[in-house]
């Protein structure tokens, strides 16, 4: 984890390239809405999958709030780590 990230961030860091974690970082930062269109966007394209239930290779737990995502968390075996900050509310 690196200072000063968000959720997003921090779930998705080690797994997306440098030079998208830094456009993704600005774009939290100068527009907070955009967090959220993150979210939407990861799961109606099938990134991200929703089900109430830890799956086997589940790793990102997603909060909802309203059918908007809101937060993301790590799953670590049965426990799940998260980073509040800039654009999760």
């Amino acid at each position: 984890m690196m200072e000063g990230d968000d959720c997003f961030l921090f779930v998705f860091r080690e797994k997306l390239p440098h030079a998208e974690l830094v456009e993704l970082d600005k774009a939290i930062i100068d527009r907070p809405d955009v967090f959220k269109e993150i979210g939407q966007k990861l799961i109606s394209n099938g990134f991200l999958s929703l089900h109430d239930e830890k799956g086997q290779g589940d790793e990102v737990v997603v909060y909802l709030e309203n059918g908007d995502a809101r937060h993301f968390g790590r799953i670590f075996g049965d426990e799940v780590e998260s980073k509040w900050g800039k654009g999760c509310a």
